[in-house]
């Protein structure tokens, strides 16, 4: 944190406030009593410019900081060229080697083919997928179609 120098002001904000003070006084003796309103709307721009600039805080930021920040990206080219590195050679990338492609759709599957894919289809859906055809697959467990069940409680 600065130190305080001049009251309960910094030396920055101090300073902020005498400039500003003093471009108003500059103000004032330039434009006399005869004209107020010339210096009215001089001078509170240029006072409340100063004070900003010695009070206020933006996300943390100072103000002038801020004003700074702002300056360098309005003035900042918004897009990127990158350089060329002279090191490296152009590369070319020549185009795939054409593929020949077989002539003519897939062959189409039998009738009898279809209609038992279809019946095995069927039986996953209507059994929940708990059907003969798990059976088939490998790594499963075949599975009893009927649960036992216990006629006394000494069965249990």
């Amino acid at each position: 944190m600065p130190d305080r120098v001049i009251g309960p002001l910094t030396l920055g904000q101090f300073l902020y406030l005498a400039i500003a003070g003093g471009v108003d006084l500059l103000v004032w003796f330039a434009t006399g009593t005869a004209n107020l309103t010339a210096f009215f709307l001089i001078a509170i721009p240029v006072a409340g410019a100063g004070a900003a600039l010695a009070f206020v805080k933006i996300n943390g930021l100072p103000f002038n900081k801020f004003v700074q920040a702002y300056f360098v990206y309005a003035l900042k080219p918004k897009t990127r060229v990158f350089g060329r590195v002279p090191h490296l050679e152009k590369s070319v990338v020549a185009a795939p080697a054409k593929v020949e492609k077989k002539a003519g759709p897939p062959p189409r599957p039998g009738a009898t083919e279809v209609r038992s894919k279809i019946r095995d289809l069927s039986m996953v859906l209507d059994t929940a997928g708990w059907s003969e055809i798990k059976q088939k697959r490998p790594g499963i467990a075949q599975i009893e179609t009927e649960t036992p069940v216990a006629e006394t409680e000494e069965e249990l």
